[in-house]
């Protein structure tokens, strides 16, 4: 329960620094987002990039490895 309520706390707080930016391309958001930490790239490329909401899946990794 408390994994869960802290992924809603992020996303929620993300949500809000998000709101604030100005609307922008779906690959300016992307960089945009990276820079505010938001996100990380994964792939390495110019194009054809993937982005990782990092925060949000080592969250459920820490939840994961405390079932263990």
């Amino acid at each position: 329960m408390a994994t869960a309520n802290a992924l809603i706390a992020m996303v929620s707080a993300d949500r809000d620094r998000i709101a604030g930016m100005a609307r922008a391309a779906g690959s300016a958001l992307a960089v945009h987002l990276e820079s505010l930490g938001i996100v990380a790239e994964l792939t390495n490329r110019q194009r054809g990039r993937v982005f990782s909401y990092r925060r949000y899946v080592d969250t459920l990794g820490e939840e994961l490895e405390q079932v263990d």
